[in-house]
């Protein structure tokens, strides 16, 4: 895989609330085609220019870093063993060099007592002559035919190695597939760590038409939607629906770092007797339409603390009712600790229905909630799911993730045209 530096434009930037256009990374489409696994499909983007990036694709890099420090722990055994092998082949080379130079020195010896035998034989000792000259070259020959078997063994040593490079690289891989597929349905209650959160493996399938990302909440397919229902915003309150919102989503992220570590202490102390506090499933009731990842702003979505950006369809009517049902898979208590209703849509200021209207502090067993969304030109709600008896609105931020999950929803209309 390429390391590489890229510069996001900026239309993408702004709507994916990215603040450094620069970066360093590596491409999703190369990554595919090694560890699809680490690659996720998210569907069509559309930038605040018009341009539609179709099927963008993003990269699970906390994956590719487990990864390599898999990779990193298995070359490391390699090595070892590589080095190994050269300290024997080196301890086998010196004691051949040794072996030569004692046959060189025997044969230089053997040469003056040739050359005085032969001066003094005979013709009838001729034949002993031919005798030591064929045991000199017999000998030379089986030195060479040494040296040959040497090279030979050398060459078998690294192609044996090389196989086993080879397979040792295969089985780690397969055996990355086979964890991906057991892992991926998540974890049991008894498990360390919470579960992120099941709504990122409930996604919506993608539709034909393409259309705004993320997808608003409409009604299309129960009510006729060839009138709009534009909410003209509040005087004095900027239409720029995702700086205002992107500077609420970064409300106490400052601590988030010291926040994690804590969480993950706790975690470890209350792993016996700890409780899934994770809510399984987003639905906007009267619709069915699931609030999913899609909706999720970037690197404010878990563990212990999710933002949720929905925007409302400039098809909906203003006095539409919109009920979000929370689905758990534990018994809990949700908790509505604030909320901010106070931008109403100005068409609606005289009609004063939205002042005075009140919500009930928690729900238990079944969580409806029905928000007044389609009035307001912009709204936020701040949800705290816990046990009954372990945790409420009160509770320190310290214990997210251990105790209690926090879930920030945002809504705003949507109007192309006001």
């Amino acid at each position: 895989m390429r390391i590489v530096e890229f510069d996001y434009k900026p239309e993408f930037a702004s709507t994916m609330g990215i603040d450094h256009t620069h970066q360093t990374g590596i491409i999703a489409q190369e990554v595919k085609e090694l560890l699809p696994s680490a690659v996720k499909e998210v569907g069509d983007v559309s930038c605040s220019d018009g341009e539609k990036i179709h099927n963008f694709l993003m990269v699970d890099k906390e994956q590719i870093f487990m990864e390599n420090v898999g990779a990193v722990q298995q070359l490391s055994k390699l090595t070892d063993n590589l080095e190994t092998r050269i300290k024997e082949l080196e301890v086998w080379n010196c004691r051949l060099a040794k072996l030569k130079s004692l046959t060189g020195s025997l044969r230089s010896t053997g040469k003056p007592r040739k050359h005085s035998s032969v001066s003094m034989m005979s013709s009838p000792d001729a034949c002993k002559t031919g005798t030591a000259q064929k045991k000199g070259w017999s000998h030379k020959y089986s030195h060479c035919l040494q040296h040959k078997v040497f090279q030979a063994s050398v060459f078998t040593l690294l192609a044996t190695m090389a196989f086993c490079i080879i397979s040792i690289t295969v089985l780690y891989l397969i055996n990355l597939k086979v964890e991906d597929a057991e892992d991926f349905p998540g974890y049991s209650n008894n498990s360390v760590f919470p579960l992120q959160t099941t709504a990122w493996t409930s996604t919506v399938p993608p539709t034909s038409q393409p259309g705004p990302w993320p997808p608003d909440v409409d009604f299309c397919e129960l009510l006729y939607c060839d009138h709009m229902y534009c909410c003209t915003p509040p005087r004095g309150v900027s239409t720029d629906s995702s700086n205002t919102l992107t500077e609420l989503a970064k409300v106490e992220k400052s601590n988030l770092t010291e926040r994690r570590k804590e969480k993950f202490q706790l975690k470890l102390k209350r792993a016996s007797d700890w409780t899934n506090t994770t809510i399984h499933t987003f639905i906007i009731k009267e619709n069915q339409q699931v609030i999913d990842s899609k909706y999720c702003l970037r690197d404010e979505c878990g563990p212990g603390r999710y933002t949720y950006r929905v925007p409302i369809s400039q098809f909906v009517p203003l006095n539409m009712r919109v009920t979000l049902l929370m689905n758990s898979t534990e018994l809990l208590v949700v908790h509505l600790c604030s909320f901010d209703e106070s931008e109403a849509c100005t068409a609606m200021l005289d009609m004063n229905t939205v002042t005075g209207i009140r919500y009930p502090s928690d729900t238990q067993g079944e969580h409806e909630w029905p928000l007044h969304v389609s009035r307001l030109y912009r709204s936020s709600y701040h949800f705290r799911s816990a046990v009954a008896g372990k945790a409420d609105c009160s509770t320190n931020h310290n214990y997210a993730g251990a105790l209690f999950t926090d879930y920030h929803f945002y809504f705003y209309r949507r109007c192309t045209d006001l």
